[in-house]
């Protein structure tokens, strides 16, 4: 049995009887008797028996009428205690309290503030820090289960009268209610690094990305979870294992229910992350450990929060990296140093490794997929191209070629095939492996003449005005039902619509397949400077520090509305939040337009 003083302030005799309850309530204590109260002058040194399988804060409350200054009470305990001491000030008594020696005595003593404003709440704020910050120990000991009842149940040997009851849903089934396809995706993510590293920003970026794909997922972020769940918990060494085991029992559920759960905490000791991964493991859930690897002095320059400063002047105690250890891990799924590898390519890393663990479809990434070929493809496309069958295209064809090659209209490797243009034309997404939105057919009409003549052949040389353009593999001839595609895409079949026209008169059957491009689509119009493709438009975005990009598409010259519109956009982007909103300004007017806008 141990006694620590619980607080210490003054109460009459009804007020000691409550408090009392409150902890007989609790369990702290067996009987309320006199012995249990220590009466001191006009102060009550309250010393409450604890049971070995209890701790909790010490709790102090300071009054007006209190005989001893604060000093001295706090001189009861020992300094840089690892357990936080809530202090429960009456407003007023904040008179006689010298505020520059309290905040000294804060990060000395690891005080939690509270202030109240008459002695009812006093003995609110009381019961509610009892009621929410007094814990039992964990007891450091195997569970052992057994299986009872056809799977029905499970009891829990050491907790008396509790099982654990099995579901009797699939989770097959989870997916299907989720519109996964059949395909079960929970899994957890777990990002763990020092304060600063990054690790908050890349899982709710990732977060957001995985969502926008049709795709369930939810962050628990450390501190989001200490406002809550964890909210009782401090930072020492017990707290924090504490903390990581509450989250990793979470994270294991929100997986089993079917969502990619997304935890970002520093997580520092070895032994907790690898407690975590083997709880997941046990339940068949796939468990992915990424290593925010940023330097420490690339942390403390970000210092977002001013912690780093604090912990330096001593100010905050028990911050990892400074007074406190942070163990890298060994053997992480995925390692990441945000000082030098961009937020799209830290979730093309992850994405890539859950792919490998079949949780998500490869076509997910983030990655623009160019289609040009590299120089030795060129060197032996140019070699085999007098043996290949060639196919003469159209201006509109060698278009639709830049956009394929360029990547912008990633995840497509070519000219549509024929599933593809299918879900193109009824749900305008294409579906291979996670949703994309497409609701323009990207196809390649020939003539039955063509079809008849190139049905035979695994490769085609696509050609333009005699010149070689781009090879097509593996290719695949279907009709082209045109009345249908314009039906769909337009709501009309009449011809006077110049598009619906073009698309009549087009070819009777549609070519799908692998599109290899030579080189860079080239108009000579003086304007090609001025064409990026995806991957430059990101990197010249990197260059200006850009954190987010709205763009603004017009074909007349910029007017005072335009003007009005993208400035205001801008001022929004910056009012929630956002430091550095690039504009991307497209034109597509006429020549002397787009000159105009530049």
């Amino acid at each position: 049995m141990s006694s620590i003083p619980l607080f210490k302030c003054q109460i009459n005799t009804d007020d000691v009887n409550f408090i009392g309850n409150i902890l007989k309530k609790q369990n702290f204590i067996q009987q309320c008797t006199s012995s249990t109260f220590i009466k001191s002058n006009v102060d009550y040194n309250i010393q409450v028996d604890l049971s070995q399988s209890f701790e909790f804060p010490s709790i102090i409350c300071y009054c007006s009428t209190v005989s001893k200054s604060l000093p001295d009470l706090l001189s009861l305990l020992k300094p840089n205690s690892s357990s936080t001491i809530n202090l429960i000030i009456l407003k007023q008594s904040s008179d006689l309290i010298d505020w520059n020696s309290l905040i000294n005595l804060i990060s000395t003593y690891n005080l939690s503030l509270n202030i109240v404003n008459d002695e009812n709440n006093l003995l609110k704020k009381l019961y509610e820090i009892i009621n929410n910050l007094v814990k039992p120990k964990i007891e450091k000991k195997s569970i052992s289960i057994k299986q009872k009842n056809h799977n029905s149940y499970i009891n829990v040997q050491g907790q008396e009268n509790i099982f654990y009851h099995v579901s009797k849903l699939t989770r097959e089934k989870r997916a299907a209610a989720l519109g996964q396809r059949g395909a079960f995706r929970g899994s957890t993510v777990w990002l763990t690094g020092l304060s600063g590293a990054g690790k908050s920003t890349v899982a709710f970026a990732l977060e957001e990305y995985i969502v926008s794909k049709g795709l369930p997922a939810y962050c628990l972020d450390g501190d989001n979870i200490r406002c809550g769940l964890n909210k009782n918990l401090g930072f020492s060494d017990t707290d924090r294992v504490e903390n990581i085991r509450r989250i990793a029992e979470v994270a294991k559920l929100f997986a089993d229910a079917g969502l990619m759960c997304i935890v970002a905490f520093i997580s520092p000791f070895v032994e907790d992350r690898e407690c975590a991964r083997k709880l997941h493991e046990d339940s068949q859930i796939p468990f992915i450990e990424v290593f925010v690897n940023t330097p420490l002095s690339i942390c403390e320059e970000r210092d977002t929060k001013g912690l780093y400063h604090k912990a330096r002047q001593g100010l905050l105690k028990n911050f990892t990296g400074i007074d406190a250890p942070y163990q890298a891990p060994a053997h992480p799924e995925v390692i990441i140093d945000t000082s030098i590898i961009s937020i799209d390519r830290s979730i093309e890393m992850i994405i890539g490794k859950l792919a490998e663990r079949n949780v998500l479809s490869p076509t997910l990434i983030l990655a623009v997929h160019e289609l040009f070929m590299d120089e030795d493809m060129r060197e032996k496309a140019l070699i085999e191209f007098p043996n290949l069958n060639k196919l003469d295209i159209t201006e509109l064809d060698l278009q639709w070629i830049q956009v394929l090659s360029e990547g912008w209209a990633t995840p497509l490797a070519g000219f549509m095939r024929e599933v593809e243009y299918l879900q193109c034309l009824h749900f305008g997404c294409l579906m291979k492996g996670h949703i994309a939105n497409q609701t323009i057919p990207i196809v390649l009409p020939c003539t039955t003449e063509d079809k008849e003549r190139l049905k035979s052949s695994s490769t085609i040389a696509l050609c333009y005005n005699g010149k070689f353009v781009a090879v097509l593999k593996k290719p695949e001839f279907y009709e082209h039902r045109k009345e249908e595609r314009c039906a769909r895409i337009f709501g009309t079949i009449n011809s006077e619509h110049p598009h619906i026209k073009m698309i009549l008169e087009s070819g009777d059957w549609l070519i799908g397949g692998d599109l290899e491009v030579l080189e860079r689509i080239r108009w000579n119009d003086d304007l090609d400077q001025f064409r990026l493709t995806p991957n430059e438009l990101r990197e010249h975005f990197r260059e200006m520090k850009a954190d987010t990009v709205f763009a603004f598409q017009l074909r007349n010259p910029i007017h005072n509305g335009h003007s009005l519109l993208m400035e205001t956009t801008r001022q929004w982007l910056k009012d929630h939040g956002f430091h550095n909103p690039v504009l991307l300004l497209h034109p597509l007017g006429r020549y002397s337009s787009f000159l105009f806008c530049f």
